[in-house]
């Protein structure tokens, strides 16, 4: 038996939820990532990880606590003999 064509609104539809659940499992990767790496005391690679996890998912609370309550952990970055400035997120 033959199969008719998917519409386009739900090959759209397909193709954004599939989009949106590969960004999902790349932003809990990092998450995870962020995590072996602050319980390795690696506090700026965790802080990577976890941008890149906010970056996927900005929403997700559990990606910015771990962020925020990693952020006080790295060594202060001097240049210049000026300390540095915190932005945003960064």
């Amino acid at each position: 038996m033959h199969q008719p064509p998917l519409r386009p609104l739900a090959l759209a539809t397909l193709v954004f939820a599939l989009a949106a659940l590969l960004a999902g499992c790349a932003a809990e990767r990092s998450y995870h990532a962020g995590n072996e790496l602050i319980a390795q005391d690696k506090v700026e690679e965790s802080l990577l990880k976890y941008r890149e996890a906010l970056a996927s998912d900005s929403s997700n609370l559990a990606y910015k606590e771990a962020y925020l309550s990693a952020r006080p952990r790295r060594q202060p970055t001097i240049e210049s003999g000026r300390p540095q400035i915190s932005r945003g997120w960064t």
